[in-house]
């Protein structure tokens, strides 16, 4: 796929050639714009994956700084692992992704919210999309007495996880399941302790939290990831439902400062911002919902 960029540059005007020991410049040709859809899509295809092995190579430098340890943020001193896949050029959840995890500025609007919920002492957390486990174990070791329920349908993932909990000793209040239904949610609420809830399902919002789910998590702690592309009815919808038994703040995703952290001051202003970047599709947001 690499090579379709190559499809992009007007070729040289052929020159004899001459004896010489530098190194050709792989790119040093004009470019042009793509021409037509499937040009547009090539270019983008390859730009990723150009991306992506930059990137690798980056969590490599950052995994060997930190000694896999998280640096910042409400899980600070969390140990992350390495996955012997880490880099997948098709791996569209890019598990083991970890640049902005090590750094501790994942979903960085989300801190204030986290600690928030920690103080409140759940008994019970509920990860829906736990993916490899960045917040289901974070929050185990933030939360040593609670319950955790980490929900994922992807069995990389929960291998992933269950790794996670082992390598930080929280393997046994850790319980990883396969998809979250309905009834899962149902069967966790009428347990009748305190309940934190963090849910990311990809689109499924709607799906998992139903009328009755909500009425049944009236007393629960939860934050939404909220994904209005996929369905732009995600937001509104949850917003009517959840205000008329919860205390409800409406996050946005906000902006990052690569250059202020000291992990980074020794990277290109390129590779900065790769390290923090989180490939979000559009500007996200959150619902986070407090239990009356």
């Amino acid at each position: 796929m690499l090579k379709k960029i190559f499809s992009f540059c007007r070729k040289p005007k052929q020159v004899a050639s001459q004896p010489t020991t530098l190194a050709p410049k792989p790119f040093a040709v004009p470019l042009r714009s793509p021409q037509s859809f499937n040009e547009a899509l090539h270019f983008g295809n390859a730009f990723l994956i150009a991306v992506k092995i930059q990137l690798a190579g980056l969590i490599d430098q950052l995994h060997q700084k930190t000694n896999h340890l998280v640096q910042a943020g409400p899980f600070r001193g969390m140990k992350l692992i390495a996955h012997p896949n880490q880099y997948p050029l098709k791996n569209e959840h890019h598990y083991g992704w970890n640049a902005h995890q090590l750094l501790g500025c994942l979903e960085e609007e989300l801190h204030g919210p986290i600690e928030q919920a920690i103080q409140r002492a759940p008994e019970i957390v509920v990860n829906v999309g736990c993916s490899e486990g960045y917040y289901a174990i974070g929050l185990a070791q933030r939360l040593p007495h609670a319950e955790i329920y980490a929900f994922d349908s992807s069995k990389e993932a929960r291998a992933l996880c269950k790794r996670a909990a082992q390598e930080n000793h929280v393997e046994d209040r850790v319980h990883i399941k396969g998809t979250c239904h309905e009834q899962d949610i149902l069967k966790l609420a009428r347990l009748g302790k305190k309940i934190f809830f963090l849910i990311d399902c990809e689109g499924d919002e709607l799906k998992l939290l139903t009328p009755r789910c909500v009425e049944a998590l009236r007393h629960a702690d939860l934050i939404v990831e909220c994904h209005d592309f996929k369905n732009a009815l995600i937001t509104p919808t949850l917003l009517q439902l959840f205000m008329n038994s919860h205390r409800v703040d409406i996050v946005k995703e906000g902006a990052r400062n690569p250059s202020a952290m000291p992990l980074l001051q020794n990277f290109t202003s390129l590779d900065r911002w790769l390290c923090v970047c989180e490939f979000r599709p559009t500007v996200m947001w959150w619902l986070v919902c407090w239990g009356k």
